[in-house]
């Protein structure tokens, strides 16, 4: 008879590469539990390469909690742990919520990260984003979304600096679209920024991000003289998202298009946003399930 065999005795470079297509939360919690082979596969640092904590955040009961300090510390926890774990060899990480000194502690060991997205996080500054462009030169993807003390500072130091740059989100936080939402988040939030702000950056963009080819504004304050002025130093984009930017006019964005011969999509909307929509996008949510869940107790 054929005897049965575990899968704890197939060999360790064989697990390892099962392992990289387990998600964070398995490779995290579960795989180490199951046995000492499987707990020592999910050490290895090929396995922490590619740290996606998305869906951490994610389909889940949205609660307040996510605002506090205690929820940042548990996050950048995970953040650090990563970046021990992959031994300097992360090349992609996504997450949320996290601060600029777990940034920080990432690109100052892993400099050859190349895609690095830290939206929804209020404690990452300018210092910490600037850190990164000098540290990480081969950064190709970058998503800053809804990073209120994210600015102008560091768009030019990743323009002058990360010649690689292909990928740039900088979606504007919609909050302000729903009141009974505004009233419970962190003053700094509500801020609208002035389309002279936002003409800035974009500004910034054209000048120091001619290579660019995916580019993201959602609910930017971008006025038509903005566009024009991103579409004539961005003409290799082939995405632009452009949808809640309600100070652009059909006209300007059908010109601006026109003048983007690689362009594949464009989304828009010059629609006022719905609730339904806020709620839809809403990837900005913490969730009551999951800080109780005892993912985050550590």
């Amino acid at each position: 008879m054929e005897t049965e065999r575990s899968w704890a005795d197939l060999p360790h470079e064989t697990l390892v590469e099962i392992l990289k297509r387990v998600g964070f939360e398995e490779l995290y919690m579960a795989v180490p539990l199951v046995c000492k082979a499987w707990r020592t596969a999910s050490l290895d640092r090929a396995c922490w390469q590619r740290v996606n904590m998305e869906s951490c955040f994610c389909n889940r009961t949205e609660s307040s909690a996510w605002w506090q300090p205690v929820f940042e510390g548990k996050v950048d926890y995970m953040l650090k742990l990563s970046v021990n774990r992959s031994a300097g060899s992360l090349l992609e990480l996504s997450t949320r919520h996290c601060s600029s000194s777990a940034l920080i502690y990432l690109v100052s060991r892993c400099p050859s990260v190349r895609h690095v997205s830290v939206a929804s996080s209020r404690g990452v500054t300018d210092l910490a984003i600037c850190q990164l462009a000098k540290s990480c030169p081969q950064l190709e993807h970058l998503d800053v979304s809804e990073c209120a003390n994210v600015g102008l500072k560091s768009l030019e130091q990743i323009g002058l600096s990360c010649k690689y740059l292909r990928v740039l989100k900088k979606n504007r936080f919609i909050g302000d679209y729903d009141p009974a939402r505004k009233s419970r988040l962190p003053p700094e939030y509500s801020r609208t920024p002035s389309p002279s702000h936002a003409d800035a950056e974009v500004s910034v963009i054209a000048t120091y991000m001619s290579n660019l080819k995916h580019l993201e504004l959602r609910h930017s304050k971008i006025s038509n003289q903005g566009l024009l002025t991103l579409v004539e130093g961005c003409t290799d984009l082939e995405y632009l998202d452009l949808v809640g930017c309600l100070n652009l006019t059909r006209g300007t964005i059908e010109e601006a298009a026109a003048k983007l011969p690689n362009l594949k999509e464009l989304r828009r909307s010059t629609a006022p946003v719905r609730t339904s929509d806020v709620a839809r996008y809403g990837h900005w949510q913490l969730y009551d399930e999951r800080f109780q869940s005892g993912f985050f107790q550590f």
